[in-house]
């Protein structure tokens, strides 16, 4: 009997959240309790705010919410239309000060793909998951939170039966890709040009799975 996309959010939530309280309990960086669930649609100012924020800090803006960026609208009913997975970290005072996302299990060309439908051998070889809407207010950089949410996301990728997380990162964002290279990303050649108002340009990662 295979899990529906609600069943598999809420066991993956949980994993997410345990790894959160490992982190908090071995971290000793200051005992700011830090809180990890599903995003809701009420998030989009939250998370627009600490994105634009971002955008700001690297010089990647401005933000395109009628293009790149309409997913900060109605952050749960986008995720939902498109099976992805998203979370938020929120403080103390409920603020929001993380935020980490992955699609749903694709193949190679892109396709949408559900492992239970792919045969046992084809697993690792076809199918990606792409790491995405990985953003943290400052106050919490540096801790290792980071690494635990991508960390996590790449055990989620894995266990959706995926033989390569991918992550594609703006070309400004210098800081993110010393952290995926740091915990075991491969840069690649690949380049996409969102075509958005900071004419971005991104830069593609791939980490091979299971991470050890």
């Amino acid at each position: 009997m295979s899990m529906t996309g609600t069943d598999r959010l809420g066991a993956s939530t949980a994993r997410m959240v345990g790894r959160l309280r490992e982190h908090e309990a071995s971290a000793h960086h200051g005992g700011v309790p830090l809180t990890l669930r599903s995003v809701r649609d009420t998030d989009g100012p939250a998370l627009t705010h600490l994105i634009a924020a971002a955008y700001d800090e690297f010089d990647c803006g401005p933000a395109d919410p009628t293009g790149f960026d309409a997913d900060l609208a109605l952050p749960a009913s986008y995720a939902r239309e498109r099976e992805r997975s998203w979370w938020v970290v929120t403080d103390a005072h409920d603020v929001v000060v993380g935020s980490a996302a992955h699609s749903a299990l694709r193949t190679i060309d892109g396709s949408p793909q559900h492992s239970e439908e792919m045969q046992a051998e084809d697993m690792h070889a076809a199918g990606i998951v792409e790491l995405q809407r990985l953003y943290l207010a400052p106050d919490v950089r540096g801790s290792g939170l980071a690494s635990v949410l991508i960390r996590g996301i790449a055990a989620e990728a894995a266990l959706l039966g995926a033989g390569r997380l991918v992550a594609w990162s703006d070309s400004r964002l210098t800081a993110a890709h010393e952290r995926y290279l740091a915990i075991g990303f491969a840069l690649t050649e690949a380049k996409r040009r969102l075509d958005d108002p900071a004419g971005s340009v991104e830069i593609r990662f791939e980490l091979d799975l299971p991470l050890r």
